[in-house]
């Protein structure tokens, strides 16, 4: 990936510290830890000369109970070590990037909502979300006391927003109501004079077309046959058989013959009625009126010109003519029926939209202490934070509602005694964000699921004494969590229980960066390094020794 060719690391519990120079290659590990929660994939992130880019992660999940339900209930679970989770990440130079959980190949969303409840990953976007006011709401409902309310809400509010625009649509559709329906009603009057509804329809009437206009020519022909097959020439072949029957001799002679004149009886029998059946057809077909049959076979094919090609097209558009008008003339009933179902859901939602307000108003004091504790503790005992809950007066009217309620959440500061408060993006400086963003996450930790906290640079803006009280509440955290931090300040690292050193080894042909576990000498020479200058002196080292309380 990137500069590392191959890099094998296993973390402990506690506080684990990652420091190096400038373009050492820091941000690739940051890269692959969020490949590993689910990140979008670039194919720029392969190392030259190479085809695929894997970053494999193994959690052990002996304190993530709930993990590992997820995991069973989606069957990805590790038969031969529930308590174990893999993930692994193939990124392809063609493309075809894979995700696997468990050996078992998954999609890119479920790493994710798997791993939002293992991981909590703070890059410097996250805190520049904090800037953002949009984001103030979502920080806040982290500590309802009652998130199901909000859910309540929120499922209520998609229901209530598809009956509105239900409505919206079917005003719009009354508007063009009669100018629609008369235009329905004329095209169906076009279907009146279709009395023909289906193929054998068709078929039936065509052939009675046909009958009529060789009427002739068929009736020469009925004549000839009732007067040669019939009931005389019937009668004649059973006087034969009789006749063969009655005399002995005759029976000796020709009684081989009788069964064959039986079976030319049968037959003739059956042909007779058959055809006689058919005369009679015939005759109720040259009965009906030719123009009348002309009529509806030119009306047909107008409409299949029109809707064809064939009569189910022609018979399904006038059904669905018929459905349309019957939809618009039922529309005010529909228009009225929802107006009343909207009124209601108003109402609910009204009540639920209240208590949410309520929950927000009880989480924001929640909030306010907890920060102000967490300030206290970093160094800024001066700064008031305060969170401002501006509440709709909806009048129960949808527009007015907001998908996350009727609130707008917004953070308010102020750094000086006297100042007054102002959006947290308008007056705090980039260290003071670190800290207020740390304070927050602080919190925020004990109300969440992850086990493990990521923090890339949360020491931007930071230095002297406010670095060693941020780095003191990283330890503080990692005493009950797993915790790493990417820094570049002395008084942050001195404090990990872990410190790797990351190093960028450049030869003739190649880059590779390395990842390394310091012992206790080298984190004393990282340490001092650290802390800035051109080389590392004595008077640096001594610092670092004094820091990382190194005896002599």
């Amino acid at each position: 990936m990137a500069v590392i060719d191959e890099e094998r690391l296993e973390f402990k519990q506690g506080f684990q510290v990652l420091t190096g120079e400038t373009g050492a290659g820091k941000s690739i590990l940051v890269d692959a830890m969020g490949l590993v929660l689910g990140g979008r994939a670039k194919v720029q992130i392969i190392r030259d000369g190479t085809q695929t880019a894997i970053i494999e992660a193994v959690f052990d999940l002996s304190d993530a109970p709930h993990i590992v339900s997820i995991l069973k209930e989606a069957s990805f679970e590790n038969t031969d070590d529930p308590q174990e989770l893999i993930i692994k990440r193939h990124i392809a130079l063609n493309g075809k990037h894979k995700v696997f959980v468990n050996h078992q190949s998954a999609t890119l969303n479920f790493l994710q909502q798997l791993t939002r409840q293992l991981i909590d990953f703070t890059g410097q976007l996250e805190q520049t979300k904090l800037l953002d006011t949009n984001n103030d709401i979502h920080i806040l409902d982290a500590f309802l006391d009652t998130p199901e309310v909000k859910n309540n809400y929120q499922e209520l509010f998609e229901k209530t927003k598809t009956l509105h625009h239900k409505i919206k649509d079917l005003k719009s559709q009354a508007q063009n109501k009669a100018q629609r329906l008369d235009w329905l009603q004329f095209q169906h009057k076009e279907f009146d004079s279709l009395k023909i509804t289906t193929s054998q329809d068709e078929e039936d009437i065509r052939q009675q077309r046909r009958v009529i206009k060789n009427a002739d020519t068929i009736k020469s022909f009925v004549n000839n046959f009732e007067k040669h097959l019939g009931d005389h020439t019937l009668n004649q072949i059973k006087n034969i058989q009789e006749s063969i029957e009655a005399k002995a001799v005759l029976k000796e002679i020709y009684g081989s013959f009788s069964e064959r004149i039986n079976d030319i009886f049968i037959q003739i029998e059956d042909l007779t009625f058959d055809m006689t059946k058919a005369v009679k057809y015939d005759r109720s077909f040259m009965e009906a009126d030719l123009n009348a049959i002309e009529e509806k076979l030119f009306c047909l094919e107008t409409l299949k010109r029109k809707y064809g090609p064939n009569i189910e097209d022609v018979v399904g558009q006038k059904q669905n003519i018929e459905e349309e008008i019957a939809a618009i003339e039922s529309c005010d009933d529909n228009l009225d029926k929802w107006q009343e179902q909207l009124k209601t859901h108003l109402q609910e939602l009204s009540l639920l939209a209240q208590k949410v307000t309520d929950q927000r108003n009880l989480a924001k004091d929640k909030l306010e202490k907890a920060i102000k504790k967490e300030l206290q503790f970093l160094n800024m005992p001066q700064v008031v934070f305060k969170v401002k809950i501006d509440t709709n007066n909806h009048n129960n009217l949808f527009d007015s509602f907001l998908a996350s309620g009727c609130d707008r959440i917004t953070f308010l500061l102020t750094t000086n005694p006297g100042l007054s408060l102002r959006p947290l993006a308008q007056i705090a400086s980039g260290g003071e964000t670190s800290r207020i963003f740390l304070a927050l996450k602080n919190v925020m930790a004990k109300s969440g699921r992850a086990q493990t906290f990521i923090f890339d640079e949360i020491d931007t803006g930071i230095s002297g004494a406010a670095g060693a009280l941020v780095g003191q509440k990283l330890k503080s955290l990692a005493t009950q969590y797993q915790v790493f931090c990417v820094t570049h300040n002395a008084q942050i690292a001195s404090l990990a229980d872990d410190h790797y050193l990351v190093q960028k080894k450049a030869s003739k042909n190649s880059t590779i960066t390395r990842v390394n576990k310091l012992t206790e000498d080298k984190r004393v020479q990282e340490v001092a390094r650290l802390m800035g200058g051109v080389t590392v002196t004595e008077k640096n080292l001594a610092f670092a020794k004094e820091m990382l309380q190194v005896k002599e």
